[in-house]
């Protein structure tokens, strides 16, 4: 994976050293997305050939009275995160912070 070192695939279209999105070309050479079929609309289609704003239902997230876009495994960004945190710490959300700290100061909260 990219996160390990492996190497970013380029553009297959001449003199373009962009990264590859789909189809070994990049955002700009590949081909193009689907456009709203409701009039002179130029938003991308994301469900039915309508964008949102012409009919298509965007998929809300489903923790419950979250009203935000679900983007990641039905959840927003928000949730979805919070969700790995715990998945990471054994279902904790919030970590205790190890009480070893000693402050090296004795007055105040500063130590200038």
């Amino acid at each position: 994976c990219i996160s390990h070192g492996a190497k970013r695939k380029t553009c297959k279209h001449p003199g373009c050293s962009k990264n590859v999105k789909k189809a070994g070309l990049c955002s700009t050479h590949g081909p193009a997305r689907k456009r709203c079929d409701h009039g002179d609309c130029g938003k991308v289609a994301v469900q039915g050939g309508r964008c949102i704003a012409h009919g298509a239902k965007k998929k809300l997230c489903f923790v419950e009275e979250c009203t935000k876009q679900a983007i990641l495994s039905g959840m927003c960004k928000k949730h979805h995160d919070q969700e790995q945190i715990q998945k990471k710490n054994g279902g904790e959300f919030c970590v205790p912070v190890a009480s070893t700290y000693k402050p090296t100061h004795t007055r105040g909260l500063s130590i200038f």
